[in-house]
């Protein structure tokens, strides 16, 4: 199970083309009666049972259905697998694969059996609308979270890469040195560095050492990624971590004091009144461009128009319906949509083509209420590249 998917997991789920890609999308509960009474399993099992009807008129017979379905049938089955869930569950499924991510994300309950997987639900996620990263960085844990607007979730697979304190970091001959640095946390802290002497250089040299570390390990996780990453620690570390930095999108502001004494409720809530107007912000510029980009062509509308400009690499950014799909065909030789009244065999969802191929493509993606498109009367929007 992972709890966080990166773009690059995004690019090798977009890259599979072969018969019979099953996704999945169901919402998920932390606790509660909906936990107690299992009825996120209800759910996947409703899902699964649409899953082996579509699978049915692609002429696989029973045996053949069982066996591609059986990871997922599997889960159905782990009890302790429903106590440890997040907002949302997607489930992808093919020939010789099944991953599936536990996201602090509400998704609305999708089954999708095509020659490839339906990613328009993960985009919003990826794609900087409300995502971002945590790290709670202190001399004796680092943590690292990814959030959304509804909640905040330690990213597990990254102790794969990430020291679990100073002292792991650069050995146990520390130890006394880092007990030092704990006493010091709470009060005279800024004044740390000040002057001059081997003490106070040989501490500071070992904090930036430890944080390489970090920032190593860190780099591995978030090479590619664009969403912005908070700190939070005391304040004297923050400026030390910064020196060593390479993540582009380090968030200028910090949540100050030790994260180790904070809960996650609280992390999300402050990390969350930092980045909230960006978020907002973002989204509103590139909205208020689209009337004057369409006056001068640099923006559309129609489906004709916006489908190729996304295969073709011309969308800057894309605004997409919430909620919707349009199911189709899309002839690339000749760039020509043709638009079907529901989802058959030979099609396929256009809002998920254009939504994928923009954000392969180095794209943004909005995913939007939709009364909030910049024009309503169509499901995509699209701010062209040229």
């Amino acid at each position: 199970m992972m709890n966080h998917i990166t773009l690059d997991d995004f690019k090798k789920l977009a890259q599979k083309h072969q018969p019979h890609c099953v996704s999945i999308f169901i919402p998920t509960h932390r606790s509660g009666q909906e936990v107690n009474q299992g009825l996120d399993q209800r759910m996947l099992k409703n899902k699964l049972k649409a899953v082996r009807l579509a699978l049915a008129e692609y002429q696989l017979n029973e045996r053949e259905i069982d066996e591609l379905l059986q990871p997922a049938d599997a889960l159905l089955a782990g009890t302790s697998f429903w106590k440890k869930r997040s907002d949302g569950l997607a489930i992808f499924i093919s020939p010789g694969e099944f991953v599936y991510y536990s996201l602090p994300v509400k998704f609305d309950a999708f089954s999708f059996v095509d020659t490839h997987y339906y990613l328009l639900p993960l985009i919003p996620y990826l794609n900087n609308e409300g995502h971002l990263y945590l790290l709670s960085l202190s001399l004796n844990e680092v943590k690292l979270y990814a959030g959304t607007p509804h909640d905040l979730d330690e990213i597990e697979e990254a102790a794969q890469y990430l020291p679990a304190g100073m002292e792991d970091a650069l050995g146990s001959d520390t130890k006394e040195r880092n007990l030092q640095f704990r006493s010091q946390q709470t009060g005279g802290v800024h004044t740390m560095y000040h002057g001059h002497g081997a003490g106070k250089d040989d501490a500071k040299g070992e904090i930036l050492k430890y944080f390489k570390i970090v920032n190593d390990g860190l780099m591995k996780i978030l090479h590619n990624e664009k969403a912005p990453l908070v700190i939070a620690a005391v304040d004297y570390l923050v400026p030390l971590y910064a020196e060593v930095n390479d993540y582009k999108n380090l968030w200028q502001e910090s949540i100050a004091g030790n994260p180790e004494h904070v809960d996650h409720a609280t992390l999300h809530k402050k990390a969350w009144e930092l980045l909230a107007d960006h978020f907002d912000s973002v989204r509103s510029e590139k909205s208020g461009l689209f009337e004057e980009a369409l006056a001068n062509k640099r923006a559309a509308y129609k489906m004709e128009e916006v489908i190729p400009a996304a295969v073709n690499q011309r969308v800057d950014t894309l605004f997409v319906s919430k909620g919707d799909e349009v199911w189709g065909t899309f002839d690339r030789e000749k760039n020509d949509i043709r638009i079907e009244k529901e989802k058959a065999e030979n099609n396929t969802g256009l809002l998920n083509l254009a939504a994928t191929h923009t954000l392969l493509n180095g794209g943004r993606v909005f995913v939007m209420p939709p009364e909030n498109m910049p024009e309503t009367t169509s499901k995509l929007n699209a701010l062209l590249r040229y």
